[in-house]
């Protein structure tokens, strides 16, 4: 053979320019080609996150306007965000606070230009919708990438959207916490999938949602190391040092700087639930997160996720790591003397759905099924049946616990529009110039966010310009009918009052100034 080398004769030396760097490059092609081929989305899997965002945006929508919304949380930030965009300060009047004295919210500036061309509470709920539905892109993404499997990435992604606290928590009102659902679903799927720039982009939004939220972000860096190892150590410190300091800046500085004592006085519900007689009182208070209605609320929280959350169990580096990113938000609300914190008729517990749907999916590892670089697929495989059943079970806790979007004040009610009560609604919301002040009932208060001042009737019935009472209302928080009935009497008979609309149980009176 003319090519053949002789025995004797050496091999050919490789040359050293740049060789270093070949043979890295080469080792990391090499590597990437080696690892498990993750499939593409399933197709239906953005028609999915779309249409359950748009069914969800429009249910609030149809609620809202058959007056079925309420003062907390949509009227309120409604008012801010029109204050932000129109007067240029973020001002809650519902609580006679500057916002930033309670919490700091830079993420919903982005809705700020959007309010200056229409102003109107769909934004919220836009937003709101959006985030949770983007949220399961990541969750199927994890999916894809534990199991190889497509089929089982879609129904993962569905059984995260269908989870009761989810679904409660964006028919019960908006609330930003809500949106913090998407950067805690990049942040898990960056963790696992080892992206650095997913990572970042992941807690830029947790930390521009809510002030305490960078104690997330130090948890996800520490949870960086424990799942890619010591090689990403620097990285992490500094990512976690930014969180903190950004945090600790937020609420020891920025916040009381604009609230003086009105600032931070969420806090004192944690002290008053440790009773402020020590160790003990406070042990007390952590021994009583896990007992009680707060403990049915946990159950809930995890619904028929629970068998594969204690799977995940196995082991913490390869599948229960994402449980701990749920401890700070968790532990906000189940030590809070706030109920509504630990129910999942609101939005708080939102956040740590993508927490626990991560576990649920990195759980699927030990499950058995092919290897993801199979194409054919047993008979039998476990993993698709787990979260099939995943899907069921939340899915049958939902539909038992879901209220039924038909009825007054709900996103299906067809006698309203029409209705004597809708017209009076109308008109009395038109009389009320933008600068006025008013002191409306809870169900109005979001219709007339747009004002100068507005507070939730009883408050501001002595200062303010104009009452306005809607005694048919059904919003959650309605007052009891008798004493509405008693008001709207009392307001027809002062002389300090001018009623100027009362028909079908809507009343507007303006006060007479003397």
């Amino acid at each position: 053979m003319p090519n053949a080398r002789s025995p004797r004769e050496p091999a050919p030396i490789a040359p050293t320019s740049g060789s270093y760097r070949e043979s890295a490059t080469q080792s990391r092609r090499l590597f990437l080609a080696s690892r498990p081929r993750v499939p593409d989305r399933h197709p239906l899997v953005i028609p999915l996150a779309v249409a359950y965002a748009a069914t969800l945006i429009a249910w609030c929508a149809l609620r809202h306007r058959h007056f079925g919304s309420s003062a907390f949380e949509l009227g309120a930030y409604h008012s801010v965000l029109w204050n932000v965009a129109f007067r240029g300060t973020p001002w809650n009047s519902l609580e006679r606070a500057h916002q930033w004295s309670t919490h700091l919210e830079l993420g919903l500036l982005p809705l700020v230009p959007l309010y200056r061309i229409f102003p109107t509470p769909a934004w919220l709920w836009i937003a709101e919708g959006l985030a949770c539905g983007a949220a399961a892109l990541p969750i199927d993404a994890l999916a894809r990438r534990v199991t190889g499997d497509r089929v089982v990435g879609i129904l993962a992604a569905a059984a995260m959207l269908f989870t009761p606290q989810l679904v409660l928590g964006q028919v019960a009102d908006f609330q930003p916490i809500a949106l913090a659902i998407l950067p805690m679903a990049v942040i898990a799927w960056a963790i696992e999938a080892d992206s650095s720039r997913g990572l970042l982009l992941g807690s830029l939004g947790a930390i521009l949602l809510r002030e305490q939220l960078g104690a997330v972000v130090a948890v996800a860096a520490v949870l960086w190391v424990l799942r890619q190892g010591k090689h990403r150590v620097i990285p992490a410190v500094v990512l976690a040092v930014l969180a903190v300091t950004i945090s600790a800046v937020e609420i020891f500085y920025i916040i009381p700087s604009f609230g003086s004592d009105e600032s931070m006085r969420y806090a004192a519900q944690y002290g008053n639930l440790a009773g402020g007689h020590g160790g003990s009182h406070r042990l007390q208070m952590v021994l009583g997160a896990f007992s009680g209605d707060r403990r049915t609320y946990l159950l809930g929280l995890v619904s028929g996720a629970f068998p594969l959350v204690v799977l995940s169990l196995r082991s913490l580096r390869r599948s229960a790591w994402p449980l701990l990113l749920a401890v700070p938000p968790l532990a906000v609300q189940v030590l809070s003397a706030d109920i509504r914190k630990w129910d999942l008729n609101y939005p708080y517990g939102v956040p740590v759905v993508a927490a626990l749907a991560a576990a649920s999916v990195l759980a699927l590892r030990f499950l058995p099924g092919p290897p993801p670089d199979v194409l054919e697929r047993p008979e039998l495989d476990g993993r698709r049946i787990a979260v099939a059943a995943w899907l069921g079970l939340v899915v049958i806790h939902l539909a038992t616990i879901l209220p039924t979007p038909a009825g007054p004040g709900r996103a299906l009610d067809p006698g309203f529009s029409h209705s004597l009560r809708a017209a009076a609604l109308k008109q009395a919301i038109a009389l009320v110039p933008a600068d006025a002040s008013i002191s409306a009932q809870d169900d109005v208060v979001p219709h007339v966010a747009e004002r100068s001042e507005i507070h939730r009737w009883p408050d501001g019935i002595d200062t303010d310009e104009y009452v306005l009472l809607d005694t048919e209302g059904e919003a959650p928080n309605a007052r009891n009918r008798s004493h509405l009935f008693s008001a709207g009497r009392q307001l027809r008979g002062d002389p300090g009052f001018k009623v100027l609309v009362d028909e079908a149980g809507v009343i507007l009176a303006k006060r007479i100034v003397r």
